[in-house]
């Protein structure tokens, strides 16, 4: 018992001896905005004020998420700093400070805050189905003659949740290039690009590993595939971006993907038994 106790108080030390910073703060003003954004966790809600006050705060559903009764507000009222929990995409709140002499609405959509330097790579097929390794990340797999008749374009999977633009891979005299779109309305910025290429399965088996004795290169940098039939790429970006509004993302593992591996795997076997 005297255990918990003391685990408690240190607890309440932590919370204690760290406040929020200020850049986790953002300032609402009800008598003179009707709604805002933010990417923040906390808000501090300020407004004129005499007297008593009530303030309440109700999520989307409606639902009472915090209250609380302030007395002798000298002609300005600031509250302490309020956790607003992001739920789904977003989460609109609506404050109402009210004290029955004046009332303000404001509604406050939280939003997600920026990735920064987060991972993203080309959907196709998952990792885990080549190499069998837990991961989220996920590999494209090319038909080297349907890429000598035209390019193929394949969504970037990012951060585990988002499709953040497209990457397109063409061949031209025998080399692979991988070009980027990344979208421009969520301030994407591309920190850093890598790309190992497997000719065989066995190498793509080591893909996303320090074993890996494949074809190294990065995003716009062409490489010579040789005479492979089919390829196994693994692009992986860092990427910092807004995840505001973008649509859904997955590893992709379409069946087209799934018989193209089957086809790498039996390629391999062929040529090792000669």
């Amino acid at each position: 018992m005297q255990r918990q106790i003391c685990c408690l108080l240190i607890l309440l030390c932590l919370l204690i001896s760290f406040p929020v910073r200020a850049d986790d703060v953002f300032s609402v003003t009800p008598a003179s905005m009707d709604q805002a954004e933010t990417d923040r966790d906390y808000i501090r809600i300020s407004c004129p004020a005499e007297g008593s006050l009530c303030l309440t705060i109700t999520n989307d559903n409606g639902q009472t998420v915090y209250q609380r009764f302030y007395t002798d507000c000298d002609e300005t009222f600031q509250s302490e700093d309020i956790y607003l929990r992001l739920e789904n995409e977003k989460t609109d709140y609506t404050v109402t400070v009210d004290s029955g002499k004046d009332s303000y609405v404001c509604h406050v959509i939280r939003k997600p805050a920026r990735l920064e330097n987060s991972k993203a790579c080309s959907s196709g097929l998952s990792l885990k189905t080549v190499t069998g390794k837990k991961t989220w990340l996920s590999v494209t797999v090319l038909d080297v003659s349907e890429l000598k008749k035209e390019s193929e374009t394949y969504p970037i999977y990012a951060s585990q949740a988002y499709t953040l633009g497209s990457v397109t891979f063409s061949l031209n005299q025998g080399e692979l290039t991988a070009s980027l779109s990344l979208p421009e309305d969520c301030a994407c910025e591309l920190v850093s690009s890598s790309m190992d290429v497997a000719l065989t399965a066995v190498d793509a088996q080591n893909l996303g590993t320090k074993t890996f004795h494949g074809l190294h290169t990065t995003a716009g940098t062409p490489v010579s595939v040789g005479d492979a039939d089919y390829v196994c790429v693994l692009l992986q970006l860092r990427v910092s971006y807004n995840p505001d509004g973008l649509p859904e993302g997955s590893a992709g593992n379409s069946q087209e993907q799934k018989t193209r591996w089957e086809n790498m795997q039996q390629d391999t076997r062929n040529d090792s038994n000669g």
